[in-house]
């Protein structure tokens, strides 16, 4: 036992109850640069000076003596002044009646351990990052073909985001709308009509309403949109932001009564972040001008989806909008198409 003491890599200390030191082992010195003979007879509270200053071993003691154990992680300074982090644990020494006669600490150097973890965020972050710019590029290539649509990306998904944030605050929405739904939503809502990229010009660009023929053809950029990034998820793996960003490209025309395309899907067979994204898709095409027709006011806007409630849109989800509508007015307002317009169809 003895040996396998000496020869481990992590710090030991063990102490009598009254905290004071009578071994330390080599892995302590090694840790510390603090070797047993200088340690030894004297009070653990020497570490709070010389290597451990945001520890209170007195504290720590009381704390085994009334609950059997104490861990915790702190950082601490080694002889040379060089900083590091360490996990500590403390725990009694119990003879033969189960009564402690001694203390002991283990303490294991994790500076390399966590360091490693904060370059694997970091890299992570910009993974993310990287996943964002790759996403918003993706669907961008739209966007673009079609030149009316303008700002309708950077609106959608912040029409999204702030609806997502009410539900996240609503009782019946709070535990599915949590900080990373919201987060997600926000990155791929811009992703929703990617599948336009295979319509053809003749049908996307059409100045005029489009024949039922053409309509069906449109209809098709929704499984586009599926195919594209399902084919990717099988390559890349069951991420999260592919998940959703299946679920908003491939539902985000599905109606709660079940009237929508491309499956009919209907109530909560769709799922919530396609239902979100179709509320915020609505109120975009209805208060933005296209070749085809007028922008409709934000007022007109809302009585005309107002008669949707239950139809289009899940009632509970639907007046949830309504409660922020006005915040969606402003972001409205932020990302004209063209600010000196102010003509709307009332």
């Amino acid at each position: 036992f003895q040996d396998i003491i000496e020869s481990s890599t992590d710090g030991l200390i063990v102490t009598d109850t009254e905290g004071i030191i009578v071994k330390t082992n080599m892995g302590l010195e090694h840790i510390t640069g603090i070797n047993d003979a200088v340690l030894r007879l004297r009070p653990l509270s020497t570490l709070e000076k010389t290597t451990f200053p945001q520890l209170n071993f007195k504290d720590i003691l009381e704390t085994i003596q009334a609950r059997g154990n104490w861990s915790g992680e702190t950082t601490g300074n080694r002889l040379s002044g060089e900083e590091f982090i360490a996990q500590i644990s403390f725990f009694p020494i119990l003879n033969e009646s189960g009564e402690a006669f001694a203390y002991a600490a283990l303490i294991k150097d994790v500076t390399e351990q966590r360091r490693m973890e904060q370059e694997l965020i970091s890299s992570l972050k910009k993974t993310t990052q990287a996943q964002e710019a790759t996403i918003f590029g993706l669907a961008r290539l739209a966007e673009y073909r079609d030149q009316a649509t303008g700002f309708h990306l950077e609106r959608i998904r912040s029409y999204c985001r702030e609806l997502a944030e009410a539900l996240h605050r609503h009782p019946v929405f709070s535990k599915q709308v949590d900080r990373h739904f919201i987060e997600t939503l926000y990155r791929t809502a811009p992703l929703h009509d990617i599948g336009k990229v295979g319509i053809p010009d003749y049908i996307l660009l059409k100045a005029g309403k489009l024949s039922e023929q053409e309509f069906e053809i449109m209809k098709q950029h929704t499984i586009i949109g599926y195919q594209t990034l399902y084919s990717i998820q099988q390559q890349y793996g069951d991420m999260d932001f592919l998940k959703m960003g299946i679920e908003i490209t491939y539902c985000h025309h599905e109606r709660f009564d079940g009237k929508g395309y491309p499956r009919g899907l209907k109530g909560n067979e769709i799922p919530l972040s396609a239902q979100i994204l179709s509320i915020a898709d609505v109120y975009d095409a209805l208060t933005t001008e296209r070749v085809y027709k007028k922008a409709f006011s934000h007022k007109k806007s809302l009585e005309i989806m107002m008669a949707e409630r239950g139809k289009h849109f899940e009632p509970r989800l639907f007046d949830v909008f309504l409660s922020i509508a006005d915040k969606f007015d402003a972001i409205r307002k932020q990302f004209l198409e063209k600010p000196q317009q102010s003509v709307f169809v009332t």
